[in-house]
């Protein structure tokens, strides 16, 4: 799988995890001045949970493919934000928790993200007994390179928002190890 398929399959998972209704996103990539990506095919009330409260999960997304280029030798590839539409009024939708959820594309993600910003270095699962916890363990010896932006931040912005969207609040453990 070529470098550019990888960065391609992580931004899948991640996509696919975060909306509910976005099942296969589209990709445009433009490499003028400065290579960047744009998502395209986002349904339009998954546009909101790409973005997330205050730009978070844009910013994650945006971490997660610094950190995918740093580990495929590739040029930073930035990502453009989606178009919305400014005359769509957006609506808050509660919290539904559900008992029965589909795992499958956050653990998807998860993988994802691990394998691909940081190959061999980690192990993780995920427990549920009384909530969800995903437990990471990232090598020790890349505590300060992923500290500044934090992987472990992006980590828990993109799975919290991922277990929002299957009907589940996720806590997420990092430890150095």
């Amino acid at each position: 799988m070529s470098t550019y398929a990888k960065l391609k399959s992580m931004t899948t998972a991640i996509v696919c995890a975060i909306c509910r209704k976005t099942k296969s996103p589209e990709f445009a990539y433009t490499i003028d001045d400065e290579p960047f990506m744009r998502i395209n095919g986002i349904h339009p009330e998954d546009e909101g949970r790409i973005i997330g409260k205050r730009g978070a999960t844009f910013w994650a997304l945006t971490v997660a493919h610094k950190y995918a280029c740093d580990a495929l030798g590739l040029a930073q590839v930035r990502i453009r934000p989606i178009d919305t539409r400014p005359d769509k009024t957006a609506s808050v939708v509660a919290f539904r928790p559900r008992e029965e959820w589909d795992k499958k594309p956050v653990m998807d993600m998860i993988g994802s993200i691990l394998a691909t910003c940081l190959p061999g270095k980690t192990s993780w699962g995920l427990e549920e007994n009384h909530g969800v916890v995903v437990r990471i363990r990232i090598d020790k010896s890349l505590e300060k390179a992923c500290a500044d932006p934090s992987i472990a931040e992006m980590l828990d912005v993109l799975i919290h928002c991922a277990g929002k969207s299957c009907g589940r609040s996720i806590k997420t453990e990092v430890t150095w190890a």
